[in-house]
C-alpha cells in the first residue's frame, strides 16, 4: 500500500503595529498545523512597525526552525509584504494569514480537502447570525459598517466590470494556493490590488478558484493599518495593471 503524502504548507503572516496580536496567531496557527500532523513553516513579514512588534516577533522566533521572520525597513504595503513571503516559501502550499484573526482556523482544516483535489480554496466573508447577511455588521458602528461594505460592495462590481472577475469577496485574506502556480507569476502590486493581481494572473494560466463561506471574525486587540487614502492607491495600481496589460497584448 503507497504511504500517504504529508501535506507542507507554508503560512505567511505579514504585521504592521501587531504587537498585541502576533503571539497569539501565531500559536493559533502552529497548534492547528500540528493537530494536522501538517510538514509545515510560519513565514513572518514585519513591516516597519512603529510599536514593538518587530522586538515581539523576534522573541516568538527565537530557536524555532519552523516559524521565520523577515523586517522590512518601512512600510511598503501588503503587496510588498506578501511578495516577499511567496519568495521565501519552500512548502507545497502557501496560506494567507492577517494578525487579526479575521476567520476560525477551523476553516483551514475545511479546506485542505477541498485543496487536494484543486488548485486554489478562497473564502468569502459572510456574518454572523446576529448580523444577518452583512458581515461588515461588526465593532464599527453603523456609520462605520456602512462605508465598509459600500467600498466591499463597489470594489468587487468594478473588478466584475472591468476584468470579469466574479468571485465574491478579492480582498478576503482566505486564500490558499499551491506555491508551484503562486511563484511563478510575475506579481508587481504593493498594496491592497495583490489580491484582484493574483487572482488576475491565475486566471491567465487557466487557474480558478474555488470558494467557501467564512464566517468573518473582527479584531478584538489592535488597530487597522487601512486608511483612507488605500482606496486611491488600489485604483492607481489598477490603471497601472491595465496599462501594462494592454502594451503587453499589443506587443504580442
Amino acid at each position: 500500500m503507497k504511504a500517504k503524502k504529508t501535506v507542507s504548507i507554508s503560512c505567511i503572516i505579514p504585521v504592521y503595529n501587531e504587537e498585541d496580536n502576533i503571539e497569539r496567531v501565531v500559536c493559533e496557527a502552529e497548534n492547528v498545523f500540528e493537530q494536522l500532523a501538517l510538514d509545515w513553516e510560519i513565514i513572518i513579514i514585519e513591516s516597519g512597525s512603529t510599536d514593538g512588534t518587530w522586538k515581539k516577533v523576534s522573541e516568538i522566533t527565537r530557536n524555532k526552525k519552523n516559524t521565520l521572520a523577515f523586517h522590512q525597513e518601512r512600510k511598503e504595503g501588503m503587496g510588498s509584504a506578501l511578495r516577499l513571503g511567496y519568495s521565501k516559501c519552500q512548502k507545497d502550499l502557501v496560506f494567507h494569514l492577517e494578525a487579526d484573526s479575521p476567520f476560525d482556523m477551523i476553516y483551514f482544516k475545511k479546506a485542505i480537502p477541498i485543496l487536494l483535489e484543486n488548485d486554489c480554496v478562497i473564502g468569502y466573508r459572510v456574518g454572523k447570525k446576529e448580523w444577518g447577511f452583512k458581515w461588515s455588521y461588526c465593532n464599527m458602528g453603523k456609520r462605520g459598517a456602512f462605508l465598509r461594505q459600500i467600498f466591499h460592495v463597489g470594489y468587487n462590481l468594478m473588478l466584475r466590470i472591468i476584468f470579469g472577475l466574479t468571485v465574491r469577496d478579492v480582498n478576503f485574506s482566505f486564500k490558499i494556493f499551491k506555491r508551484e502556480h503562486i511563484q511563478n507569476l510575475h506579481l508587481v502590486s504593493n498594496g491592497w490590488f495583490i489580491d484582484a493581481e493574483i487572482l488576475l494572473e491565475l486566471r491567465k494560466k487557466g487557474i480558478l478558484p474555488i470558494e467557501m463561506p467564512i464566517e468573518y471574525t473582527d479584531r478584538t486587540s489592535g488597530k487597522s493599518s487601512i486608511n483612507i487614502f488605500d482606496p486611491f492607491r488600489m485604483v492607481c495600481e489598477m490603471t497601472k495593471y491595465i496599462k501594462v496589460n494592454k502594451s503587453q497584448r499589443q506587443e504580442g
